[in-house]
C-alpha cells in the first residue's frame, strides 16, 4: 500500500502533458488597421538540450479559429535591442549541434546510469547489514533512486508529448509555418549568444500572417532558471556589478537596493521583472 500511495505521489507531482508551453504571446498588428492574428503562441527553455553555450527553445502555436493560420518570414526579437548577441543556429552549425549533442546525450545518459547504479547498490548493501537504522537508510535510498527513476521516465514521456520532434521539419525559423484550423503544432529552436548578451527571460518576434499583415508578439519564456545556457547570462550580470564596483546601492528603473546583499538569485528576479515591464509597456504602446 506504502509503494503504491509512493508511485501515485510521484505521478500527481509529475504532472500531465499540454499543448501549452507557458504564458500565451500578446500579439497585436503593426497596422492598425488590421485585426491581430488569433494564434496562441508559447514557448519555454529545455533543461534536457540546453547546455554551456546552446539555448534549446520549444514553441507551441495553437490555432484555435477555423481557417489555416499562415505566418510568413518569422523573425525572433530579444530582449534590451540586444538582437545583434543573440543568433539563430541554423544551416551547417545546425547540423554540427545536433552531432555534438547527440554526443553529449550519450555521455550524460551513461554517466548518469553509472551514477544511479551506484546509489541502488549502496542502498542494497546498507540493507544487508544487520543493523536496524542502516536497514532503514538503505531502504529510503534504493527506494528513493527508484522513484525518481519512475519520475524521470514520466517527465520526459510528458516532454515528448507537448513538444516537438528535433527535426528540420519542425525546426521554427527558415520556412513559412501553417497551422490547421483547431489544431496545434510544435516546433524547435536552437540559439547562441556573445557573453556580453542580457539575461533572457523573455522573447518576442514578428511575421506576416495570412493576409500579409504584419504581426508583432512578446512574451515571457518559462523554464529560463533552469536552463544551464543562462548560467552564463546570469554570470555575467553578477560580474557586471562587481566591475562598476556598485557597492552601496544599485538603482534599477526607479528602485534602489543594497548591492551587497543581493543574491544570484534575487539578481535573475529582478531581471526577470524588468524584461516583463518592458514587455508589457511594449504590448500597450
Amino acid at each position: 500500500m506504502r509503494k503504491l500511495f509512493l508511485f501515485l505521489s510521484v505521478i500527481s507531482l509529475v504532472g500531465c502533458a499540454s499543448n501549452q508551453l507557458g504564458d500565451i504571446a500578446d500579439i497585436s498588428s503593426a497596422d492598425q488597421n488590421r485585426s491581430s492574428s488569433p494564434l496562441k503562441i508559447s514557448a519555454r527553455f529545455s533543461s534536457y538540450h540546453c547546455s554551456d553555450y546552446f539555448a534549446y527553445l520549444d514553441f507551441s502555436i495553437e490555432n484555435p479559429s477555423s481557417k489555416w493560420q499562415t505566418l510568413s518570414g518569422l523573425k525572433l526579437s530579444f530582449p534590451y535591442d540586444s538582437n545583434h548577441l543573440f543568433h539563430v543556429v541554423q544551416g551547417q552549425r545546425l547540423a554540427l549541434w545536433r552531432e555534438g549533442e547527440s554526443h553529449r546525450l550519450r555521455l550524460k545518459g551513461h554517466n548518469d546510469g553509472l551514477t544511479a547504479l551506484a546509489v541502488a547498490g549502496l542502498g542494497i548493501g546498507l540493507m544487508a547489514t544487520d543493523n536496524d537504522a542502516a536497514n532503514v537508510a538503505g531502504a529510503a535510498l534504493y527506494v528513493g533512486n527508484a522513484v525518481n527513476e519512475v519520475s524521470d521516465d514520466i517527465a520526459q514521456g510528458i516532454d515528448q508529448v507537448e513538444t516537438a520532434d528535433p527535426v528540420l521539419g519542425n525546426y521554427l525559423i527558415g520556412q513559412d509555418i501553417e497551422v490547421p484550423p483547431g489544431m496545434t503544432r510544435k516546433f524547435w529552436v536552437v540559439l547562441s549568444a556573445q557573453e556580453q548578451a542580457p539575461l533572457m527571460a523573455a522573447i518576442g518576434g514578428e511575421f506576416d500572417d495570412n493576409n500579409g499583415a504584419p504581426q508583432v508578439f512578446k512574451m515571457p519564456l518559462e523554464g529560463w532558471e533552469s536552463c544551464q545556457w543562462q548560467a552564463k547570462r546570469k554570470d555575467f550580470l553578477q560580474s557586471k556589478l562587481k566591475r562598476k564596483r556598485m557597492t552601496q546601492y544599485v538603482h534599477q528603473e526607479g528602485i534602489e537596493r543594497n548591492s551587497l546583499k543581493l543574491k544570484m538569485a534575487e539578481l535573475i528576479n529582478k531581471e526577470n521583472e524588468l524584461q516583463q515591464a518592458r514587455i508589457n509597456k511594449q504590448v500597450s504602446n
